[in-house]
Formats: C-alpha cells, sequence, structure tokens
C-alpha cells in the first residue's frame, strides 16, 4: 500500500501503480503520527495495569500467609501460657500448704520436703520462708525451659527437675477416690488412661488419651527397676488381646490407678494376684538429671 501526499504537482501527475493508494492531505500526518503515539501510550498504560494487578495478588497471597502464621504463632503462645499457669498454681499451692504466714519467730513451722522428697524433711522457720520461696521459683523456671524445649521438637523422654517423680505421685493422690467412669478424664470422674493422661497434662507433658498409645512412648523400664511416676501397663482381657489398663508407680510396690473394678480411684499392690499374673510392663516418661 502507497501514502501520496496530495499537492499540485501530484495532482497533474499520473502514477500508474498495480497497489492501492490512499491519497491524504498534508495537514492529516500529524493525526496520525498522534494516533499511532496514542496507541503506543494505551498499550504502555495496559501493560503497567497488568503488572499492577499481578502485585497487588502477590500481596493478598502474603497477607494470607502472614495472617495464617500469625494465628498459629498466637496458638502456640496460648497452649504455653496455660502450661504455665498450671505450674504456677501447683507451685503456689504448695508453697500455702507448707509454709504458715501466721507462724511466730523461731517457731517450727510444717515439716517441708526438701525438692518434693518424702526421706529428706527440714523444719522450716520464718527466717527461712525467702529461701524457700527463691527455690520454688527456680523450681518453676526450670518447669518452664522443659516446656519450651518440647515445643522446639517432639520428646518421648521429658528431662526434668529433682522431684518431679514425687510431684507426678503426690498430684495423681490428690485425686484419690473418685469415681471411676469409662471415658472419663477429670476433673471429677475417670477412667485408667484418662487419668493417667490428666495427671501427666498438669506437667505440661502431652501422651496419648489411651492405654495402648501410651504404653509406647517414654522407655522400657523393667520391674526390678521401677521408680515413681512411672506407668506401669497392663492387660486384664481373658482373651489376651494386648494392653488395656495403665497406672502409675508409687514406689514401695505399689501404683495408683481408676479402677473398673473398684469403681475409683485406688492404691493397689503389685503383688495382688490379679495385677501380678497380667502385668506386662513398664515405660519412663520422666528423665531427671
Amino acid at each position: 500500500m502507497v501514502i501520496l501526499l496530495e499537492n499540485e504537482n501530484t495532482k497533474k501527475e499520473k502514477h500508474p501503480m498495480s497497489t492501492k493508494e490512499i491519497r491524504i492531505s498534508r495537514c492529516s500526518l500529524p493525526c496520525l503520527l498522534l494516533s499511532l503515539t496514542l496507541a503506543g501510550e494505551l498499550l504502555y498504560i495496559a501493560h503497567l495495569h497488568k503488572r499492577i494487578d499481578g502485585m497487588e495478588a502477590s500481596d493478598r497471597s502474603l497477607a494470607a500467609k502472614t495472617e495464617s502464621r500469625e494465628k498459629a504463632l498466637q496458638k502456640e503462645l496460648d497452649t504455653t501460657r496455660r502450661q504455665i499457669e498450671s505450674l504456677e498454681g501447683i507451685l503456689e499451692k504448695r508453697l500455702r500448704a507448707n509454709i504458715s504466714l501466721k507462724a511466730e519467730p523461731d517457731a517450727p513451722l510444717k515439716p517441708f520436703p526438701v525438692h518434693y522428697k518424702e526421706s529428706e524433711m527440714i523444719t522450716v522457720k520464718r527466717d527461712d520462708r525467702a529461701q524457700e520461696a527463691q527455690r520454688l521459683q527456680e523450681d518453676l523456671e526450670r518447669e518452664l525451659e522443659k516446656i519450651f524445649a518440647e515445643q522446639r521438637g517432639d520428646q518421648n523422654l521429658y528431662t526434668h527437675p529433682t522431684g518431679t517423680q514425687q510431684l507426678v505421685c503426690d498430684l495423681a493422690k490428690e485425686e484419690l477416690d473418685k469415681k471411676y467412669v469409662w471415658g472419663a478424664e477429670g476433673p471429677l470422674t475417670y477412667d485408667c488412661s484418662g487419668f493417667t493422661h490428666a495427671i501427666f497434662q498438669k506437667l505440661g507433658i502431652e501422651i496419648p488419651r489411651v492405654s495402648k498409645a501410651q504404653a509406647q512412648k517414654g522407655e522400657y523400664v523393667g520391674k526390678e527397676a521401677l521408680q515413681m511416676g512411672d506407668l506401669l501397663f497392663f492387660d486384664t482381657s481373658k482373651e489376651q488381646k494386648g494392653i488395656n489398663h495403665v497406672g502409675i508407680y508409687l514406689g514401695n510396690n505399689r501404683f495408683i490407678h481408676a479402677s473398673s473394678a473398684g469403681k475409683a480411684v485406688v492404691i493397689t499392690s503389685l503383688d495382688t494376684p490379679f495385677y501380678a499374673k497380667h502385668y506386662k510392663w513398664a515405660r519412663r516418661l520422666i528423665n531427671t538429671p
């Protein structure tokens, strides 16, 4: 296609051409150039809009991911806060039970177990209260360190301060005589695995809900090496179908458990013929330094 500019000369001359001719005047050329320029700018503007839309979509995706991460972190923070409050409540309860603020100077107070061990007892005087409070605070700090360590990785064996095994037993004894109800996990009624699950949960230790799964946690312990706080597992079924009962070892060949036969949380001797016959193994979840 040929574009010819009309002037006086072109009007007089003949241009034999085989192609189609488009004749425009000189005054229409700037309009054509302007149109082409505007078309190019419109294409560039459309390209910019497309890039902006892509950036906005990317920002929305990033905002959604950030919000999801914030929710996950908030959930972890709430869980940690509940564990801290639970530990503070336990330690405060023990402090109030063993230290009387109304005692006279130099008057002996109720015996206080050092590191919660029954074999080590001391008489605390009023002047020693600050030291005892400081020791309890240190125990709490060690418990908190354990919680944060557990959140950094899945562990089957939890390292606790000395005395935590005794604390497990003390917490378990506080539930004595509460009724047995199958499927219950406290705080007023329990079944066997609901009882052990609730006790360890008070210390911030998460274990499976049912006895068969609990029997796979921690490390195996021989019957001759049992320690306080170890979990004892039994198969009480006639068909020997597998683990179906669990209790917490208290020492002196005794254990505490939610008994379907006794219809309550009770303390039983491992020498009892029924439990001696159906005993399978023990697992240790608490490792003291």
